[in-house]
């Protein structure tokens, strides 16, 4: 199986503040020999972002392009929820679909804008 930058797969994250996982769509972001740079979404949620300057909102990128990606309903990429793993650990039974490039883009650069601050992950 090809793994691909805008990919977007349900996969187990881990939260490792709590060690707490769940599966959640995610994003790849980035593919250096075989590990994958990803992002976990947002809360998959009709719920808009209701602080562009708050601690959580303001990290969160718009899939302007959900329906086509084959989510259920609005999502975002949440810039400041990175992980890497292995390109061998994604199933193409767990695929969802490819985001577009303006939404792919727009995460990119907000993820960018978080690496580049000083908050901390997750």
């Amino acid at each position: 199986m090809i793994v691909q930058i805008g990919d977007v797969y349900w996969f187990r994250v881990v939260n490792p503040r709590t060690d707490e996982s769940e599966v959640r769509p995610i994003v790849v972001l980035s593919i250096e020999d075989d590990n994958c740079l990803i992002a976990s979404f947002a809360t998959i949620t009709t719920s808009e972002i209701e602080d562009f300057d708050g601690k959580y909102d303001k990290w969160k990128s718009p899939i302007f392009g959900w329906r086509a990606l084959g989510l259920r309903d609005a999502s975002y990429v949440k810039a400041n929820c990175l992980a890497s793993t292995e390109t061998m650990l994604f199933s193409t039974n767990d695929y969802i679909g490819k985001m577009n490039r303006f939404d792919l883009d727009s995460a990119l650069a907000k993820i960018e804008d978080f690496l580049n601050s000083d908050e901390e992950a997750w």
